[in-house]
């Protein structure tokens, strides 16, 4: 029998040997004596001693030599592949560092002198058997670099043609300020950078004036500006015109006197050709101030009666109509408005004698936009 079944047959024996059962177990160690092939040693240390701890088979041994030959496979594989990759990245840097890049190239060029005479014939010399060849030194050449790339030009400056003052000028303060008229249009431009041009009109309490800019040259930006004779701006316009970038300024007199305009570029730097524009000065169509102004405060509220309809309108941004009557104990009051413009959308207040606000009201009427206000007076007081 083999060495593995000699250890089977001893491993099979040794736990009845430690129950203390020997005497019964003769013949099973005869059959191990047998198939150890050492009758009295080792049957009796398998007795004895029972199988070495730790001891390993031959499938054990087997295991261990195929993943140690397998790791070794691996370990090949992987260093096989680094030095394939450093070799790559080494070539690749090296390629880079000799390569130049932009190098001009080196055109070898004739002489003037070569270029022109014609070429002779070479004529054969015997050479002397005593005497020694010496090599003839190759002939001069001229060479020239060429760059690989085209220097860039500096952009070439054309200067801008200056532009002749306007007929209007000198009108760049308001003490220098020109007329214009009602219906009048003028033709104007910037033709030095910061230029300003300065108008002034005679306006008449109650009428709306139009001052705006057409016509504008490429190059300008108009912004229209009102003062009046202390030098007070009262409006101004940047691009409220019909044209792109044009101005026009819409503007109701409150008192008459002179008025004075002042038109200039909005970056105030522009000049030239290019800023030509026209202005010209009108009436609104159709508009006056009502009657009851100036009515834009508690102050200047203007009385109105029970029964009586007034006709207000706003004839500035921000314009505000006051009125007041006498109100009386228990009596009830409808103020409302009506018979609105297309651009109207009224809001009514109530107030008292001191100013405190009692009641409002936005779109109770019967027309759109329109406001109705109803109020019943708890005392005798001013409203």
């Amino acid at each position: 029998m083999t060495a593995p079944v000699c250890e089977t047959e001893a491993r099979s024996i040794w736990p009845r040997v430690l129950q203390g059962d020997a005497s019964s177990l003769r013949g099973d160690f005869e059959r191990a004596r047998m198939a150890c092939g050492e009758p009295s040693a080792k049957a009796d240390r398998w007795r004895t001693e029972g199988p070495r701890e730790g001891a390993m088979s031959r499938t054990q041994w087997a295991v261990i030599a195929i993943l140690g030959v397998a790791g070794a496979c691996v370990f090949c594989s992987l260093g096989s592949y680094l030095a394939l990759y450093l070799t790559e990245t080494l070539l690749s840097l090296g390629s880079a560092v000799s390569t130049p890049t932009g190098a001009p190239t080196v055109i070898p060029l004739p002489t003037a002198t070569e270029a022109a005479l014609p070429t002779p014939t070479p004529t054969s010399i015997p050479p002397s058997p005593s005497a020694t060849a010496t090599p003839e030194p190759p002939p001069p050449t001229n060479t020239r670099v060429v760059p690989l790339s085209t220097p860039l030009l500096p952009p070439t400056i054309t200067p801008r043609e200056p532009a002749a003052p306007d007929s209007w000028e000198p009108d760049d303060t308001r003490a220098d300020a020109r007329p214009i008229g009602l219906g009048e249009s003028q033709a104007h431009n910037l033709h030095v950078e910061g230029d300003r041009d300065w108008l002034f009109f005679e306006a008449e309490e109650g009428r709306a004036y139009v001052i705006e800019t057409s016509n504008l040259g490429g190059e300008v930006d108009t912004v229209v500006e009102l003062y009046d004779e202390e030098g007070n701006e009262l409006a101004s316009d940047d691009d409220g015109g019909d044209e792109f970038l044009a101005s026009r300024l819409w503007w109701v007199a409150t008192e008459g006197g002179s008025m004075y305009v002042k038109i200039r570029s909005f970056s105030e730097r522009e000049e030239g050709p290019g800023t030509r524009y026209d202005v010209s000065l009108r009436l609104a169509e159709g508009f006056r101030i009502d009657q009851y102004e100036p009515d834009g405060t508690r102050a200047r509220a203007k009385p109105i009666e029970l029964g009586e309809r007034q006709t207000h309108n706003r004839h500035v941004a921000g314009d505000r109509d006051w009125m007041y009557f006498e109100g009386q104990v228990g009596v009830t009051y409808v103020i409302e408005t009506f018979n609105l413009g297309p651009d109207a959308d009224t809001v009514v207040y109530l107030h008292d004698g001191a100013g405190n606000e009692l009641a409002w009201d936005d779109d109770g009427g019967d027309e759109i936009w329109a406001s109705r206000l109803e109020w019943t007076a708890p005392q005798d007081e001013t409203l």
